[in-house]
């Protein structure tokens, strides 16, 4: 603890925030357009300020069903019912999409693959 002490009281801590601000912006960016131009029928969501994830409300499917074909298709995220308390019983139709790790190149094709698995999740 005592060196996380030190590096935030050196002010490391913020240059390094400040210059990590734009690379997430970036990414989320990504993640968006990607869900907008290839999914905007079958999701909703509101654009995260800051943060590792984009919490997506599926439409038209149950979010268990679309993680499942989603898996299949090697797109891998969470259901939302996995960070509730009571689970399915709590949240059947959210998804927490991780952007912090890929690239902008793997975040637009995040649109097309969560595309078919929403088709594919309504066979």
């Amino acid at each position: 603890l005592r060196m996380l002490a030190d590096y935030v009281g050196s002010g490391q801590m913020d240059a390094h925030l400040e210059r990590m601000r734009p690379i997430y912006a970036a990414k989320v960016d990504a993640l968006c357009r990607s869900l907008d131009e290839h999914c905007s029928e079958f999701v909703r969501y509101s654009k995260p300020e800051g943060g590792f994830f984009l919490w997506v409300e599926c439409v038209g499917a149950s979010a268990l069903d679309v993680t499942r074909e989603a898996a299949e298709l090697g797109l891998m995220f969470a259901a939302g019912s996995n960070f509730f308390v009571n689970g399915e019983s709590d949240d059947t139709s959210h998804v927490r999409l991780a952007f912090s790790t890929a690239s902008i190149e793997e975040l637009g094709e995040v649109g097309p693959r969560m595309r078919e698995a929403f088709v594919r999740s309504r066979r």
